[in-house]
């Protein structure tokens, strides 16, 4: 079996009560992706991503000095119209609950 990304291992430490996260939408260059990219553009920061379990879809912030993640509803339809809606800056501070995370799994990883 392959090892498992750094990012899902990153969220599966700090939400370790969400089984079956998956990785739906980001906008992350991924390595084998950058030699492709037209001379002179950079990649670009990575700053959402779009996530979900059989029951929920999350939205991950990583913007700025921001760093949560957000339930954003049951369906796709949902996440799209509150981000429609809250004119999507504001739909992640102003209308989703967040997620509470281990904000200690750091500690654990480094004392193990």
């Amino acid at each position: 079996m392959a090892p498992l990304e750094p990012w899902r291992v990153f969220l599966q430490l700090r939400y370790p009560h969400l089984n079956g996260l998956k990785l739906i939408l980001d906008s992350l260059t991924y390595l084998e992706e950058i030699e492709k990219l037209p001379d002179g553009y950079q990649p670009q920061r990575l700053d959402r991503v779009l996530l979900a379990t059989p029951q929920l879809y999350y939205v991950y912030d990583c913007s700025d000095k921001s760093e949560c993640l957000y339930r954003a509803g049951g369906t796709l339809n949902d996440v799209f119209l509150v981000m429609r809606e809250r004119h999507y800056p504001k739909a992640f501070h102003n209308g989703w609950p967040v997620e509470k995370g281990d904000y200690e799994f750091i500690t654990k990883c480094v004392l193990s």
